[in-house]
């Protein structure tokens, strides 16, 4: 475990044995280049640079909003704008074989990018409990067509120009929750929404 990790355990922040064990097993060095696995800044608790003109949030940002809404065992869970894979991996390991993620991006290397990372994930291949669908940031009702016919316990929108136009509630399951990421010092935790 590394020391962002074990700080953020020790500050309180991660308190969810489910959600310290995802961070435990999964690295963020394994989503970010070989330069900046070099460089070190994965261990730190900062944005990180991905290239394209995409920043990665800080591992307290990911922690607070994980914390936030409590993806659980079985649950059917969206990521709205992932950047880099991390995200959805984690998920992917909290929710398990019998739960599900639904990734949806402008970056269109993620779904490669996880088949690839799924040798050194096993449970990416046994859970096989994920999805990634690509939109084109140009027509925002792509994304909310997406939501339309689906039923979610927790939705994690970290782009929200992505679903400006769309009413997520709708695609709540009855107790479901959403949180927005607004930057890196600011989530929207007015709209850690319970239905």
């Amino acid at each position: 475990m590394n020391k962002a990790i074990s700080d953020l355990i020790y500050g309180g922040v991660l308190k969810t044995d489910s959600i310290i064990d995802a961070f435990a097993n999964i690295s963020r060095d394994e989503f970010v280049s070989s330069k900046l696995r070099m460089s070190g800044m994965t261990h730190s608790d900062i944005c990180i640079p991905t290239g394209h003109g995409f920043i990665t949030p800080s591992v307290s940002t990911i922690a607070r909003i994980f914390e936030s809404i409590l993806p659980q065992r079985n649950d059917n869970v969206l990521v709205v704008g992932e950047i880099d894979g991390w995200v959805t991996t984690l998920l992917s390991y909290i929710v398990g074989p019998n739960g599900s993620v639904l990734t949806v991006t402008r970056v269109r290397r993620i779904e490669k990018f996880l088949k690839e990372k799924s040798k050194d994930f096993s449970f990416l291949i046994s859970n096989n409990n994920y999805s990634v669908h690509t939109v084109n940031y140009t027509k925002m009702k792509s994304c909310c067509a997406i939501l339309e016919d689906k039923k979610f316990d927790k939705i994690i929108v970290l782009e929200k120009f992505l679903v400006e136009n769309c009413d997520i509630s709708k695609s709540l399951n009855k107790g479901g929750v959403y949180v927005v990421f607004v930057d890196d010092n600011v989530i929207d935790f007015s709209k850690v929404k319970k239905k």
